[in-house]
């Protein structure tokens, strides 16, 4: 599926990026990670942080789709790299072997953004990216620097799956997975679901139509 929809929660807005956007959001994504403790620094490690500026190159990859989080004047919050199917996850480790999985990877959050659920809504725009295309897992992964973002996704009701870790130099880099209900009026309650971050948390914009892929 292609689309752009909008969605806002609260005074957070999340959408599909606009190729105009790619290169802030990827400025956002550097000065995120490498605040973070334990990180490892542009000198030790230039191709990840390439990796993190190059937006462009992610919305170019098959299967691959780019959100933002906006505030409402407009400004970038956030965003993140969902991929409709992990043969185009682009990471190290075993991840690209898990059968019918989506993921996302590399969900940032502008430093000044913090604790205004930025994250969440993110991760919540994956969850149902994942169950709309039929997938039955989501997987990510993160770090032991990314405490914040650890505790969320435990929160709502990720688990850790370490088949899928892998190291990144010298950082160890760790898998989670939700498995995903399919889309159903009965579908079960997620924890996201309970804590009002699954659809009866959204509500849904105007479509602004899609980028070629």
């Amino acid at each position: 599926m292609n689309r752009n929809i909008e969605k806002t929660t609260g005074r957070v807005g999340i959408r599909r990026a606009e190729p105009g956007e790619y290169d802030a959001l990827g400025q956002l994504t550097v000065a995120a990670y490498e605040q973070l403790p334990g990180m490892p620094g542009r000198d030790e490690q230039p191709g990840y942080y390439a990796l993190l500026r190059d937006v462009e190159g992610r919305a170019n990859t098959p299967a691959t789709e780019i959100w933002v989080a906006v505030s409402e004047q407009g400004g970038l919050l956030g965003g993140v790299t969902y991929i409709d199917n992990v043969i185009h996850y682009g990471a190290g480790g075993s991840v690209s072997t898990v059968p019918d999985a989506a993921g996302f990877r590399l969900l940032a959050v502008a430093p000044a953004a913090r604790r205004q659920g930025v994250g969440r809504s993110l991760t919540v725009e994956c969850i149902e990216r994942a169950r709309e295309s039929g997938r039955k897992k989501l997987v990510l992964h993160t770090t032991q620097s990314m405490k914040t973002a650890w505790e969320m996704y435990l929160g709502m009701g990720f688990k850790r799956f370490p088949a899928i870790d892998f190291e990144q130099g010298r950082l160890k880099v760790y898998g989670f997975y939700m498995d995903i209900a399919p889309v159903s009026p009965a579908h079960p309650e997620t924890p996201a679901d309970r804590e009002g971050c699954g659809n009866g948390g959204w509500v849904s914009g105007k479509s602004k139509g899609h980028h070629p892929r």
